[in-house]
């Protein structure tokens, strides 16, 4: 038995709670302001990143006018070419860096007419440098940047421009991070919580606590959605010159955290057909990946002339999967199932709305990805811990229920084979020695059959297949026809055995049946067995047209019904299933058991 304890004294008080919640907020709030707040003065001013500012004029395209301006601000983009000529604002120590932000465009830069840098034709985002020859107001200088494919993003121009700057790369990659400590932050928690999540998991498999489904998954998903959003190129590539692999190890967690997420959101999917679409949609979007890296390997195929592509393959994978997951949904309709399906369609839709804009401007937003994923974590959490509590109890409750088990087993044996049952059986056989020897030695055959599968039942403490147990039932029946003849009808309508239940359910409702429907009837009486397939549980019915009794004396006194109240705890202890019961004195009894499909509906012989 359960043992119920009182907790009350050790649990915190509500106001406590709130108090270190407001505490712990306040200390976050804090260490935020004071790495984004820090003064810089604590710097040395000639360390200080200052940005580029150059006076003069610029022209779209080869044969475009030159326009001047003051101020980046001034310059109207278009076209394929953007060349700026003119002067700096203020001199340039020897020695400094000039950076500049290259955004898909190929970036020549040029002092008084000598080309001093050059960045190349290369789609990929990072930082370039040079070295500053010595710059005053005298000097002349040139940039020219040209778009490198034809979908370049107009604002490329706008983005150089605002991030050309001149001082140290160790400063400019902590001013950067400075920028985006939010930002880092925000993908370190989630992190954190990945970790953690997995952590989680692993530990209560190692507890022997049924672990929920997906969740390793989910974990996967969160870790690699946190790289995604640490994956700035303003301030990464200042930290791992190479870009090139930067780039690939971006866009391959982009991948792989849009196949987790597909992988995750099919856990709650649970019509067949659904599923097996959703595993071609999984299989799919594996292959796409394997293109992507040989695309990318082998040929020297462009990052912005394969995106669009994929884009448009992973979006239509996704509402195809999350159409299934809809559908699914409003079967069910299950509120752990609600919380985890809200948050996984707020995180798709971030994702979708991220992949939509890059596509259209060639840029991520980034902070709708670390929106959606800061929900779905929290409430990954929430559901987590939530299922921990559920599981740890149940694991308690399983481990007093096993000893019970034990001896449940035992007196459902011992029940079975009753000594009238016995003497009956063997006196049927007897007169049938002297009368038909061939159906007497059938009779022998089926109730040596039927012994032996009650033995058999002491020792299985797991589920056995319904066809077996429909076999014991069919062996136990046959005898019971031999002894009422005409007076006793058996109608089979058996539409599925493709499920599992445990040992000797039907039998001991079958025997009810016959000895308290039908035999307390006069004249002629039927029992009808029934196996149906439902959408999300495996349906038996065991109808008689017997006496029947009151259904409430029997509520009221269960301690006489201990064979059914005993398969009643066995079926929702062994498959999370459900026996109810309804009678009606002169018409008859009716007994349904639901076994869920996926709850414990394989056989488990451990």
């Amino acid at each position: 038995m359960l043992k119920d304890y009182n907790v009350k004294n050790n649990v915190t008080d509500p106001k406590m709670k709130w108090l270190y919640r407001f505490l712990f907020a306040v200390i976050c709030l804090f260490l935020i302001y004071m790495v984004v707040k820090v003064p810089l003065s604590t710097y040395i001013e000639d360390d200080y990143v200052k940005p580029l500012l150059i006076t003069g004029s610029y022209q779209n395209d080869i044969e475009g006018d030159w326009i001047p301006f003051d101020d980046y601000d001034q310059i109207y983009t278009r076209g394929s070419q953007l060349v700026i000529k003119g002067h700096v604002n203020e001199d340039i120590p020897y020695g400094k860096d000039i950076m500049l932000y290259l955004y898909r465009l190929d970036v020549r830069i040029l002092i008084n007419g000598t080309e001093v840098y050059h960045s190349g034709q290369t789609d990929i985002t990072r930082w370039g440098s040079l070295i500053s020859p010595g710059l005053s107001d005298k000097d002349e200088i040139t940039i020219v940047m040209d778009q490198i494919s034809h979908k370049a993003y107009e604002g490329s121009y706008k983005i150089i421009l605002d991030n050309l700057c001149y001082g140290t790369k160790y400063q400019l990659q902590h001013q950067q991070v400075r920028k985006n400590i939010l930002t880092m932050s925000i993908a370190t928690l989630i992190m954190v919580m990945g970790i953690g999540l997995l952590v989680t998991m692993v530990a209560l498999m190692f507890l022997k606590v049924p672990a929920m489904e997906g969740y390793l998954v989910c974990g996967l998903m969160m870790i690699i959605g946190s790289l995604c959003s640490f994956i700035d190129y303003k301030y990464i590539t200042l930290i791992f010159e190479h870009a090139f692999i930067v780039n690939i190890v971006d866009y391959m967690c982009q991948m792989t955290m849009c196949l987790l997420m597909m992988i995750y959101m099919r856990v709650f999917i649970r019509t067949k057909l659904y599923l097996k679409l959703t595993n071609y949609i999984i299989t799919i979007w594996s292959c796409m990946i394997l293109l992507y890296c040989y695309l990318r390997a082998f040929t020297d195929v462009k990052e912005t002339q394969i995106s669009g592509f994929f884009v448009s393959i992973v979006l239509i994978l996704f509402g195809l999967e999350l159409r299934f997951l809809l559908k699914d949904y409003f079967s069910y309709k299950e509120y752990r199932t609600k919380q985890v399906l809200i948050s996984g369609l707020i995180l798709t839709g971030c994702i979708i709305v991220e992949i939509i804009h890059f596509y259209l401007v060639n840029i991520y937003w980034t902070f709708v990805l670390e929106a959606g994923l800061t929900v779905f974590s929290l409430v990954q959490l929430k559901v987590i811990i939530s299922y921990s509590k559920d599981s740890i109890k149940q694991a308690a409750r399983t481990r007093d229920l096993e000893a019970q088990l034990v001896q449940s087993q035992i007196a459902v044996m011992l029940s079975q084979i009753k000594p009238h049952f016995l003497y009956n059986a063997l006196g049927t056989i007897r007169a049938l020695c002297l009368k038909d020897v061939k159906v007497a030695r059938s009779a022998i055959e089926h109730f040596s059959r039927y012994l032996r599968a009650n033995m058999d039942s002491l020792g299985k403490n797991y589920n056995i297949p319904f066809s077996d147990e429909l076999v014991h039932v069919e062996n136990y029946l046959y005898i019971e026809k031999l002894r009422f003849g005409d007076d006793l009808n058996i109608e089979y309508d058996i539409q599925t055995k493709d499920f599992t239940c445990p040992t000797l359910t039907l039998q001991m409702i079958v025997e009810n049946a016959v000895k308290h429907g039908v035999c307390k009837k006069k004249g002629q009486g039927t029992v009808s067995i029934q196996t149906s397939e439902e959408m999300n549980f495996y349906r038996i019915c065991v109808k008689d047209d017997g006496a029947g009794f009151d259904i409430n004396a029997y509520m009221d006194d269960q301690k006489s019904h201990v064979g059914i109240e005993n398969t009643r705890m066995r079926i929702k202890t062994m498959c999370n299933g459900s026996l109810t019961v309804e009678s009606e004195i002169g018409v008859g009894t009716r007994v349904s058991i639901l076994i869920p499909k996926g709850g414990n509906n394989e056989s488990d012989r451990s």
